[in-house]
């Protein structure tokens, strides 16, 4: 009667969002019930990541930006559209304070059961400040709402949507938290890439596909920060460590922004892979 596990099993190729997550779902924590059969099918299974309308999701052109920006001139650009975000959010205006930008779903998948105790111990103890954007699961909204009205001078939460916020966000925050349990795929981290915010993610679906973890012995590999266990002391202690390479390893940091900003990630890449799949299912097609 599980009419998904009647396609698995009988379609002639098979596609998810993103190579990570075609591995995790032949297992039984992410696949559930149907982690034997799609394994059995494995030879067949293929991830392709989702893309970007990268005309659309451009900082060089976006409208919504008080100032645009290109991998080529960000380093003296973008700091005006933090000062923006900042100013907006009624949040203290100075550039040395590294800023947390979340635009999510509130939901228990995104993680922030593990996010929430990291950022009220890091607000409390560390100059950093924190722009919240979402809708969503009634106790998370309140979390975020307590956060805003305890650290009223460094978090700000918009319970709501606003597209125009969002870009806002990923334009002027530093870091971009994502600490889903899972993810499939997720455009967020690509987002914050391309208008040069530096992700922290967890090591699941797609975010891992996509997110390079910066590494400290060597200050040319990475375009984020990624976490693997499912504790709130993993995000705390990434977390605390993106703040130490913001502060102390500027031009690192910088690196890493102009390596998220000239990653591709626009549909071309992902279409040929699709055209790829659906040759190889005709050529594989019982044909009578």
């Amino acid at each position: 009667d599980n009419l998904l596990a009647i396609g698995i099993a009988y379609s002639d190729m098979i596609s998810t969002v993103s190579p990570r997550y075609a591995a995790e779902i032949q297992y039984p924590y992410s696949g559930y019930e149907l982690a034997p059969l799609i394994g059995r099918r494995a030879d067949d299974l293929r991830g392709i990541l989702n893309g970007l309308d990268v005309d659309r999701w451009d900082p060089s052109r976006d409208p919504t930006l008080v100032a645009n920006f290109s991998a080529d001139d960000f380093s003296s650009l973008r700091s005006l559209n933090k000062r923006h975000l900042q100013s907006s959010s009624r949040l203290p205006v100075r550039s040395e304070t590294p800023l947390v930008g979340i635009v999510s779903r509130l939901a228990a998948q995104k993680g922030f059961d593990l996010a929430l105790p990291a950022l009220r111990s890091l607000l409390a103890a560390r100059d950093m400040q924190l722009v919240v954007l979402g809708t969503g699961e009634a106790n998370l909204e309140y979390a975020f709402w307590q956060l805003d009205q305890d650290f009223g001078d460094r978090a700000r939460a918009f319970l709501q949507f606003d597209g125009a916020l969002a870009q806002q966000i990923y334009a002027g925050c530093d870091i971009f938290l994502m600490p889903s349990h899972y993810e499939p795929c997720g455009i967020g981290q690509m987002m914050a890439m391309r208008y040069g915010a530096l992700p922290l993610v967890r090591e699941t679906g797609g975010l891992a596909d996509t997110v390079i973890n910066y590494d400290n012995a060597d200050g040319e590999v990475g375009t984020g920060f990624v976490f693997h266990w499912q504790e709130p002391q993993a995000v705390e202690g990434t977390l605390n460590w993106a703040l130490d390479v913001y502060s102390k390893r500027p031009d690192a940091w910088r690196r890493m922004q102009e390596r998220g900003m000239r990653t591709d990630f626009g549909w071309t890449k992902s279409a040929g892979e699709y055209i790829e799949l659906y040759e190889r299912a005709c050529a594989s097609a019982y044909v009578e």
